[in-house]
C-alpha cells in the first residue's frame, strides 16, 4: 500500500500506537548504548541505527498527522 487510508480504524490506531513506542523505545536505547560503547565501529553503528528509527518515527507522525 502507497497511500495511507483516509480513515483509520481503532484497531489501526492501536497498532500504531505500539509501532511508535516500540520505536520511540529502540530509538533512545540505540543513543544510550552509542554512549557507552568503546569501540567506534560499533559507536556508529548504533547512531546510525538511532537516525534510522528517528526517520520511521517521523515517518509514522507524518502518517498520522496529515
Amino acid at each position: 500500500m502507497k497511500q495511507p487510508p483516509k480513515m483509520l480504524t481503532p484497531k489501526d490506531c492501536l497498532y500504531l500506537e505500539d509501532l511508535m513506542n516500540v520505536t520511540l523505545t529502540f530509538s533512545k536505547k540505540a543513543k544510550h548504548y552509542s554512549s557507552l560503547a568503546e569501540k567506534k565501529k560499533i559507536q556508529d553503528m548504533l547512531q546510525a541505527t538511532e537516525r534510522k528509527l528517528n526517520a520511521h518515527y517521523d515517518k509514522l507522525l507524518s502518517i498520522i498527522g496529515g
